[in-house]
């Protein structure tokens, strides 16, 4: 029985969920296990993947008050990059890997405690 183009459609939007869903899920986990010290704290606040699949943008916050300069934090986010590309490359099993872009927002954190 042929998929018209609406069930096409709807079949891509499944399996691209999935997908966002996989990646972020493994994001998150790597992130926690950074072992860069500035980056020590962070956890993933979101994901978002671009419509053609060839790109990732995470966006990190920090779990309690930061303990680096926020420019330290980019720069180690900037180098970590690299490495999240060749790690979804060899968890997923896809032609090409998405360019993973690391984003910095304090600001999206809320307020810490002060005993944190």
């Amino acid at each position: 029985m042929p998929i018209d183009e609406e069930g096409e459609g709807r079949v891509r939007q499944v399996r691209d969920g999935r997908l966002h869903s996989a990646y972020e899920r493994e994001i998150a986990q790597l992130i926690r296990h950074f072992s860069d010290p500035k980056l020590e704290g962070l956890t993933l606040f979101s994901i978002e993947v671009s419509a053609d699949g060839s790109r990732i943008r995470a966006v990190c916050v920090p779990v309690s008050k930061p303990r680096h300069a926020r420019a330290e934090v980019e720069s180690a986010l900037k180098r970590t990059a690299p490495y999240l590309r060749r790690t979804l490359a060899e968890t997923f099993a896809k032609k090409k890997t998405p360019v993973v872009t690391l984003r910095y927002a304090p600001e999206l954190a809320g307020p810490f405690r002060a005993d944190t």
